[in-house]
């Protein structure tokens, strides 16, 4: 399972949660002068605020709360407004990641990352390469029929297809073969059939949704492809943007929660890289407890913590999903602190000897 610190370790132009979300030095009101205004319509002084993450939360969960009671409404916001400024938000948070970090690009409907020239990166390539490949001595294979590796993740970028797609260059549409949790209608333009045909070898679940989901008329549809800016405001990605309150309501996420669990459910290892256990990801706590629910699960299953936090605090973190962590019998997690590419880096150097 990977959050945030997974794509940081990786490029660390990608933004952790907690800058994601913080649009406080940001001229965030030129990009949305619509949100200002309501905000402003609504109480808050628009063109002055401070838009940092606890206040981002703060305006998250009131858009839902509005659109869940219409009687606590202000007299001049309705549906049509709401969902308006639904849209604002997945924009600005679309909008700031992309300035921040420029997304890998598709060469020939396959993603490449050129010119990784770090120690870390060479690690981490090295790493997926090892798990892409379980033919090699130090990973041996498995059924043809049983997903070898699977992804879960709460980012909404392409770093993992694209780490997918670099590690397998002999091998066409890598990426395009995981399984997202959903059937989608295209695949960057192709239409549903050349995007259904093909026989999963894993799992992809991006269980907030991600930069390249796209609402269409008669349902989601993946794209990776380069959008205009008029066009991401005017329909931007479908992604659970943080709340006080999280709502998993939607078609896609009510989709993609059975599959995680199921996934979970069956899994004997998991690798979790660069996640903090935030306050208001109180379902996704839950979600991931399905790999150890009671003591007895966490019998022949190990959780590997990948994260800068020290030991004891990721200890503690993981104590929030599986509290029987440390008891006799119960599941075994093992900490790392460090980023993703020392660990990589490690693992490699035990598989290698």
């Amino acid at each position: 399972m990977l959050g945030a610190g997974f794509s940081n370790s990786w490029d660390a132009r990608y933004p952790t949660g907690a800058d994601l979300f913080n649009l406080a030095d940001d001229d965030w009101t030129a990009w949305s002068p619509l949100l200002a205004e309501f905000l402003s319509m609504i109480g808050f002084p628009g063109e002055r605020l401070k838009l940092d993450r606890p206040l981002f939360l703060d305006i998250v969960y009131q858009v839902g709360m509005l659109r869940k009671y219409p009687p606590i409404r202000n007299r001049f916001v309705d549906d049509y407004c709401l969902n308006v400024m639904e849209r604002e938000l997945r924009y600005l948070v679309y909008r700031k990641f992309n300035d921040n970090a420029p997304p890998p690009r598709l060469h020939n409907g396959q993603f490449r990352l050129d010119g990784t020239s770090t120690r870390e990166q060479e690690a981490i390539l090295s790493f997926f390469s090892a798990l892409m490949h379980p033919s090699c001595e130090q990973m041996p294979a498995t059924s043809d029929y049983a997903p070898q590796v699977s992804f879960v993740t709460t980012n909404y970028d392409f770093v993992i297809e694209a780490l997918v797609d670099t590690s397998n260059q002999h091998t066409p549409h890598a990426s395009r073969r995981l399984y997202r949790g959903f059937t989608p209608l295209a695949w960057c333009g192709d239409d549903a059939l050349t995007a259904a045909q093909l026989r999963p070898t894993g799992n992809l679940l991006k269980i907030n949704g991600g930069f390249d989901l796209i609402l269409a008329q008669h349902g989601l549809e993946i794209d990776y492809r380069e959008r205009d800016a008029d066009v991401a405001r005017r329909d931007p990605p479908q992604i659970m943007l943080p709340s006080r309150a999280q709502d998993y309501d939607q078609p896609y996420f009510q989709a993609l929660f059975p599959k995680a669990v199921r996934l979970l459910q069956e899994s004997r290892i998991v690798v979790l890289v660069g996640y903090g256990f935030p306050e208001e990801d109180a379902l996704l706590r839950l979600l991931l407890r399905q790999f150890a629910e009671a003591p007895t699960d966490g019998r022949q299953r190990v959780l590997y913590y990948v994260d800068l936090a020290d030991e004891r605090t990721q200890l503690e973190r993981a104590r929030r999903a599986f509290p029987h962590v440390g008891r006799d019998g119960g599941l075994v997690v093992k900490p790392f602190q460090g980023s993703f590419g020392h660990w990589c880096d490690e693992v490699l150097a035990c598989v290698s000897v």
